[in-house]
């Protein structure tokens, strides 16, 4: 389960960062193992792995292109739009 994990919110540029596969520094004050990582404005963003020095490295990364539930079976994401 996620919610044993500790939490990490990152700034915009450091979340654009983390979501294409880099690292980003959070400082000493982390504790080393995994961690549940959201992103300021866009909630989940994943896993990642901190290390002693203060940085975080992406584990596995959520989707947020992913089109929302429904649409990937031929469904409308707008329900205004009548196919």
């Amino acid at each position: 389960m996620l919610s044993q994990h500790p939490r990490v919110s990152l700034a915009p540029a450091d979340a654009g960062r983390f979501v294409q596969g880099q690292r980003v520094f959070m400082g000493k004050d982390l504790q080393p193992g995994l961690i549940r990582v959201y992103g300021t404005g866009m909630g989940f963003l994943g896993t990642g792995t901190a290390d002693a020095c203060g940085w975080i490295q992406p584990k596995r990364l959520v989707n947020l292109a992913a089109p929302p539930t429904g649409a990937a079976q031929g469904e409308s994401a707008d329900p205004a739009v009548l196919e």
